[in-house]
């Protein structure tokens, strides 16, 4: 009965939704700003996506199949509630034992012999287009009908990615190295780097967003669906995507280990994503 109403990606959303509303009670000061535009959008996309299964509709199913793009924002908006009230500790210095054990150094700190302002400029520009990386590639399958299924699996592979990536946000909370290492160099870049860097910092609500890296996770999983899928899409992204994965360590948002272990997670996502999907539709 659940899988013949609901998605899979709708029921990861249904349970990150219980979560995040019970984590709003424990805290007076929470209740207190109950009404504000990261909750709306919580509830606003509860109800969409109500709305949408109960009332048949061409246009409404369009608006399903794009809600994910919601769940992502609406979700990851409020996530530090959810982090806080599960798992208050910060586990950065564990982290940068890890990078000191691997590789000997803090990769970060090191990269400050690289600091460039150019290659700032660029590498701030390869990781904003981390938030519309995904989307090219959606829309051209979506558009062809013949692809729906690969739209499908796609779709359902990249929102397993952000859930289990915001489980690994809530068992292993940090706020990386730019808040926790001690640098000789401010990053040099730029007036236009620098204010994209601002804005993207304060655009971020969530700050203990570390483990795994979900921009190397994302980045990586659609580099590999259009690889699989559109060649052409996959020779842009290869680019922008390289420059990503550099950018995540120089511009000190990530630790060494969070970057690998978001390879990981994306190569797990590109192979049990649309496994998973096809199973939930057909059991």
């Amino acid at each position: 009965m659940i899988r013949s109403l609901f998605r899979i990606e709708e029921i990861g959303f249904f349970v990150f939704f219980l979560l995040i509303v019970v984590s709003f009670f424990p805290r007076p000061q929470v209740g207190s700003n109950f009404v504000n535009l990261q909750k709306c959008l919580l509830f606003f996309t509860i109800f969409l996506t109500f709305a949408v299964i109960s009332v048949p509709g061409r246009m409404l199913k369009v608006v399903r199949d794009w809600l994910p793009v919601l769940f992502f924002l609406s979700v990851f908006l409020n996530l530090h509630h959810l982090i806080d009230f599960l798992n208050p500790k910060d586990y950065d210095q564990t982290l940068i034992r890890i990078d000191q054990l691997i590789f000997g150094v803090q990769p970060s700190v090191w990269m400050e012999r690289l600091l460039w302002s150019p290659l700032t400029d660029f590498l701030t520009v390869c990781y904003s287009f981390f938030y519309f990386y995904p989307i090219p590639l959606a829309v051209v399958l979506y558009l062809r009908k013949s692809r729906i299924d690969d739209f499908r699996n796609y779709a359902s592979s990249i929102i397993l990615c952000f859930y289990l990536g915001f489980l690994g946000y809530m068992l292993v909370p940090a706020v990386g190295p730019r808040f926790t290492l001690q640098y000789t160099q401010e990053l040099k870049g730029s007036s236009f780097s620098e204010n994209l860097r601002s804005t993207l910092n304060h655009m971020e609500s969530t700050k203990k967003d570390v483990f795994p890296s979900l921009h190397n996770a994302i980045t990586l999983l659609a580099l590999l669906f259009a690889f699989k899928y559109e060649k052409r899409i996959f020779c842009v992204f290869l680019p922008i995507a390289l420059g990503l994965f550099l950018s995540t360590v120089y511009l000190r948002y990530h630790y060494a280990i969070d970057v690998v272990c978001g390879w990981a997670l994306g190569l797990i996502c590109f192979r049990l994503g649309a496994d998973l999907n096809r199973w939930w539709k057909t059991s």
